[in-house]
């Protein structure tokens, strides 16, 4: 079944790219990149993982299923953020919580129904430890690449890694979510595979001065040098097994 918006932001329009208070060179360098990710590069979606940042701004909230023993959210049967411990505010239309065994009031299940299932049962959050999907376009390395650290002990080390290239929007970072996915002639969604966890993120910029000589314009996060005109993103992604709690967070919203 083909995922429609508006279940997910499609951001592979290159009209993201004129936003206002940016220079023409920024602008157009984003433009033409983006044209570069559709024509070479690989569809995903992209689920952000919610932090104590997203708390603070109102987004979301710690989840009911917190482990005060551990200090710390359950990996297994977390339910509500699937082991991120967070959740957002905003609720799923036809998705209750609670707990449908009164001898155990802190083990917690969904039920979907467009009615109230229990009277003690909540409004379930809509995202679940990782906020909404955004589908973009990504450059994948055809296979891991060698490379080569020096340990504490000063043996060389051969390690395998995977690298990835990522357009300047969505903002992305480390412990973010990247599904790939199968698209319709009419760019929908019919189908998803692996998912990564994204590693070593950095974002890349442009350096130096506009034209007014004043570093850091505009709204985004701050980069090398002061300079906020990002262009994309490149890091290292990690597979994520098959069986892991990961391919449980919903994809359809």
């Amino acid at each position: 079944m083909p995922l429609n918006p508006p279940q997910y932001t499609d951001v592979t329009s290159i009209t993201l790219a004129n936003t206002p208070g940016v220079p023409w060179e920024v602008r157009d360098l984003r433009r033409t990149s983006a044209d570069v990710y559709q024509y070479i590069g690989t569809p995903v979606l992209i689920k952000k993982m919610y932090t104590t940042r997203d708390v603070t701004d109102g987004i979301a909230q710690k989840v009911a299923t917190f482990d005060y023993v551990m200090g710390q959210s359950e990996y297994w049967g977390d339910v509500l953020s699937h082991g991120i411990g967070i959740c957002s505010i905003e609720t799923q239309p036809g998705e209750w919580f609670g707990s449908e065994d009164p001898d155990n009031p802190d083990i917690f299940t969904i039920i979907e129904s467009n009615e109230q299932p229990f009277p003690w049962f909540v409004p379930a959050p809509k995202y679940r430890g990782y906020g909404p999907c955004f589908l973009t376009y990504v450059i994948l390395p055809d296979r891991p690449e060698d490379q080569w650290k020096l340990s504490e002990q000063g043996a060389l080390t051969r390690m395998q890694t995977a690298t990835v290239q990522l357009p300047w929007y969505p903002e992305v970072g480390d412990n973010d979510i990247l599904i790939t996915c199968a698209l319709d002639n009419q760019g929908r969604i019919t189908e998803t595979y692996e998912r990564y966890q994204l590693k070593q993120m950095s974002p890349i910029s442009m350096h130096g001065v506009n034209r007014r000589g004043a570093r850091g314009v505009g709204d985004g996060p701050i980069t090398a040098n002061n300079n906020r005109m990002i262009i994309g993103y490149a890091g290292e992604i990690s597979k994520i097994p098959d069986f892991d709690i990961a391919y449980s967070i919903e994809v359809d919203r």
